[in-house]
């Protein structure tokens, strides 16, 4: 959703790596790695896991501090390549919305984004980070209608994360979000056709998500605590 670059799966030299992904849940954080071997097939590189105690994992503070203190070493001692990573935030700690806006074109669709979601969010606009992806069209009302997924993450945490990459020497090249990263990675795993249709259930500590993905494009997603 925020890239510095955009990383193709086609076109891989042999023997080549993905960035590490890395994902920051409410229990662990997650590292993996893949790589396209000399036959042109994906396999793992490299995987690692770090939980969080247990008494910081509702602390953002605490928990920032102790992935500065230990996040490193896991780079360290396991066989990852290179320092690029793809980074997915934590769930708790943004806004995952469906909204259904009257069909805009071009600025006017932003300004009705921005109209429709600014009643939920308990933080001012100009204070997070809004992105969004039309997941269909719809009549309501007799008028066209987009459903739209809207995601929206506090500012002061999208600078607090990429701060600490920064401090470990880590380049984030783009940070995404659970149910992106989700559809992105099994459609291309699994070389699953675009027009098929997945439900993934995904059981975690903070509560139980669950994504609806055409390809790797998602079409619903719903954290259920």
């Amino acid at each position: 959703m925020w890239s510095r670059k955009k990383h193709a799966h086609g076109g891989k030299s042999p023997e080549s790596v993905f960035p590490i992904g890395v994902d920051i849940g409410r229990a662990a954080v997650k590292l993996a790695q893949f790589r396209m071997d000399a036959s042109g097939k994906i396999v793992p590189q490299a995987y690692a896991i770090l939980p969080f105690p247990p008494e910081i994992r509702g602390n953002v503070n605490e928990r920032v501090r102790f992935l500065v203190a230990h996040l490193g070493r896991m780079f360290e001692r396991g066989k990852f390549q290179s320092r690029n990573c793809v980074l997915s935030l934590p769930p708790t700690e943004m806004f995952v919305r469906h909204l259904r806006v009257p069909k805009r074109e071009g600025a006017a669709q932003q300004v009705a984004i921005r109209q429709a979601i600014a009643g939920e969010l308990t933080l001012p606009l100009d204070e997070v980070l809004l992105r969004h992806l039309v997941v269909g069209e719809v009549y309501e009302g007799g008028e066209l209608c987009q459903e739209v997924l809207v995601v929206a993450v506090p500012m002061m945490m999208f600078r607090v994360y990429l701060d600490v990459f920064t401090r470990l020497g880590l380049r984030a090249d783009a940070i995404t979000i659970e149910p992106i990263a989700l559809a992105r990675c099994f459609t291309v795993l699994h070389h699953r056709p675009a027009h098929c249709a997945t439900v993934y259930l995904d059981l975690g500590a903070s509560g139980t998500k669950i994504t609806i993905a055409k390809g790797d494009s998602v079409l619903f997603h719903r954290l259920l605590k």
